[in-house]
């Protein structure tokens, strides 16, 4: 089981960001295909819901085995290969994951009565959760590139300690920007980084604003349907 495991991890974690990419649009374009067009078709706005969630999830799991399993001296080597042709897939995530929350917001102005409230519900709060960690996720990435930028330790961030930074450093600098909007114990020592952390910090706040109008508005829904 733990060969199986570590072979899973390293076939993902060989894969190239524009790869990752494809095999999470394979998997969502598969569940549209399969939910839409089956023998009882479901609503076409929930299948598109449980398209985009199905495309975060095998995402995100690609990307996080990375962060988490990927060794020090391979991130050294392949930061800029790992950021993924610089901007075009990092864009390309923030387009996806806006696009997802627009689907979420286009779902509940709908009056759906074919789909049950309780799955509607549970759908809308997870492909929330994912759109919002997708963001948060390729922000990490771009950071270890600015960091580690042609192989060497360009910098731009002082982290605690004596120890060089690996992926989870900068998913935790990433995280705690999209939860906060400021940097926590990591200093910021560099223009570009400084210029990144701005967007960053922007585009969380308009995110966050977003999920939270979202939330009560799936709350209200619920409670008015269950009542």
């Amino acid at each position: 089981m733990e060969n199986k495991g570590n072979f899973f991890a390293k076939t993902i974690s060989g894969l190239q960001p524009w790869q990752r990419l494809a095999v999470s649009c394979v998997g969502a374009a598969i569940t549209y295909v399969l939910l839409r067009y089956s023998v009882n078709p479901l609503n076409r706005y929930f299948v598109l819901l449980i398209t985009w969630d199905v495309f975060a999830v095998v995402y995100l799991i690609c990307c996080w085995v990375v962060l988490i399993n990927l060794k020090l001296p391979v991130l050294k080597q392949n930061a800029s290969q790992e950021d993924g042709s610089k901007w075009m897939v990092f864009v390309l995530l923030i387009l996806f994951s806006i696009a997802g929350l627009f689907i979420i917001m286009l779902l509940l102005s709908k009056n759906i009565v074919d789909v049950p409230r309780l799955p509607l519900t549970l759908g809308a709060v997870a492909g929330m959760f994912f759109s919002w960690l997708i963001v948060h996720t390729i922000f990490s990435f771009h950071y270890a590139h600015l960091y580690y930028k042609n192989n060497s330790k360009s910098g731009g961030l002082a982290f605690p300690g004596n120890h060089e930074p690996d992926y989870l450093d900068f998913a935790y600098f990433s995280i705690v920007i999209g939860c906060t909007f400021q940097v926590s114990d990591v200093e910021v020592t560099s223009r570009q980084i400084r210029h990144l952390v701005l967007l960053h910090g922007l585009l969380a706040f308009i995110l966050n604003t977003f999920v939270v109008a979202l939330s009560i508005n799936i709350m209200l829904g619920f409670i008015q349907h269950t009542a």
